[in-house]
């Protein structure tokens, strides 16, 4: 049996193309025909098994009950009528839509004006010109992005503050997975619902959140997807403020690893400047200047402790130089020497100064110090002049020296081993 390859040609809006693709996917979901939806760079396509376009394939209304994933771009009313208006179009269009975009047959509709679901915008300013106006652009995109959003997008709001939705970015994937969404027990019915009005939550905690709780909901997930794309909005007015759109890499973290971050985003005994940095470093969880942030932060903190078998994961999003700075036995003996000091009350001015590591000069003097002290107070030596001057030559420069102090503030006051 012959294939077929649904393309919808990529453009500079990667939201609408994504909601495009998901919109189609619903339609042959709905036709129980599989499918394989797969980012081919210029485009995304949507491969299938032969079939006959003309009588298998009908459309299913979407019901507004069905609905409550749009922000408030769109009120009651204008849900209702838009929902109409998709239901009505598709209904009467779908077969030469896919025709369309299977083989290009060409299709001539009057434009119509975009709304912010299905693009992220709700209207864009025309250039070299003195009017704005809302973009007007085929009804095929149109309908079928705003159907698409419906299908695959997450939402959730804070009062009078802001609104997030999120959608996952396919790479190779044959179902349609919808990001983490809140949920509730009503207590009268015992039923599961939807709750999408979170009270207490900044920005980007709510977006960490949904981060690690998808990842946790999908086990697989990074084999289909590659981006989870989070599209914030500004409450003002009767219509909101589109603000910015973020992109996270999609990775493979361990089940624990999830749980132990989502503790400390969650759990009500950690502190506010614990949470904020967490939820920083998750959503750049790849670059080494919020990890380092993370460590002065927890060091700081005291009771946030990060268990010492996830340190592997942790280096393992970093760079070789890194890697063999935290792994570097020499280093571990310093770090190591300096937790002994601290638990015996005798290092709290080395923690300051580790914190202000700037270059060369300043490390050489906080190893020297850490030893000496260590050396005074327990007789004995972390390391001997030959090791000491070892460390001291691959001190390459005053990025290594930091990277280095991060290293045995870590090892001294954040990384953990838990006794099993």
């Amino acid at each position: 049996m012959n294939e077929y390859e649904f393309k919808v040609i990529k453009t500079a809006n990667d939201i609408e193309d994504i909601c495009i693709s998901y919109g189609i996917c619903k339609i042959l979901s709905d036709n129980r025909i599989k499918f394989k939806l797969k980012d081919n760079k210029s485009m995304y396509s949507i491969y299938t098994k032969e079939f006959d376009i003309q009588n298998d394939i009908f459309y299913n209304d979407f019901n507004i009950e069905n609905v409550w994933n749009l922000n408030s771009g769109l009120n009651q009313k204008e849900t209702v009528r838009a929902l109409d208006d998709m239901n009505k179009f598709l209904s009467e269009n779908i077969h030469d839509i896919l025709e369309h975009l299977l083989n290009g047959k060409v299709l001539n509709y009057k434009k119509e004006s975009a709304k912010g679901i299905g693009n992220c915008f709700y209207s864009l300013g025309v250039r070299a010109s003195t009017f704005g106006k809302t973009l007007e652009i085929s009804p095929i995109k149109k309908y079928l992005s705003f159907l698409g959003w419906i299908y695959g997008c997450s939402y959730c709001y804070k009062e009078k503050s802001f609104e997030i939705t999120a959608i996952l970015k396919p790479y190779n994937t044959d179902e349609i997975a919808k990001p983490f969404n809140f949920s509730y027990v009503d207590k009268e019915t015992g039923d599961k619902k939807i709750l999408t009005k979170i009270k207490k939550a900044s920005e980007i905690n709510m977006m960490s959140i949904l981060y690690i709780e998808t990842l946790k909901k999908y086990k697989m997930l990074s084999d289909e997807y590659s981006n989870v794309i989070f599209m914030q909005n500004i409450i003002a007015g009767q219509k909101p403020l589109y603000d910015k759109t973020t992109n996270i890499k999609i990775y493979k973290l361990s089940q624990k690893y999830l749980d132990d971050l989502l503790k400390k985003l969650t759990w009500s005994n950690v502190s506010e400047d614990v949470k904020d940095i967490t939820a920083r470093y998750v959503l750049n969880i790849d670059k080494y200047k919020e990890f380092s942030k993370l460590i002065k932060i927890y060091s700081k903190d005291g009771n946030s402790k990060i268990n010492n078998d996830f340190k592997g994961e942790i280096l393992s999003m970093y760079n070789e130089m890194i890697k063999k700075i935290y792994n570097d036995e020499t280093i571990n003996k310093i770090g190591k020497g300096f937790n002994r000091l601290l638990r015996d009350n005798k290092g709290f001015e080395i923690q300051t100064k580790l914190y202000n590591v700037a270059n060369e000069k300043h490390l050489v003097k906080v190893l020297k110090m850490i030893i000496d002290l260590y050396s005074r107070n327990y007789k004995s030596a972390i390391l001997n002049n030959d090791e000491l001057n070892k460390l001291i030559n691959t001190i390459e420069d005053k990025e290594y020296a930091k990277i280095c102090s991060d290293a045995i503030l870590s090892i001294g006051k954040v990384f953990i081993i838990i006794k099993k």
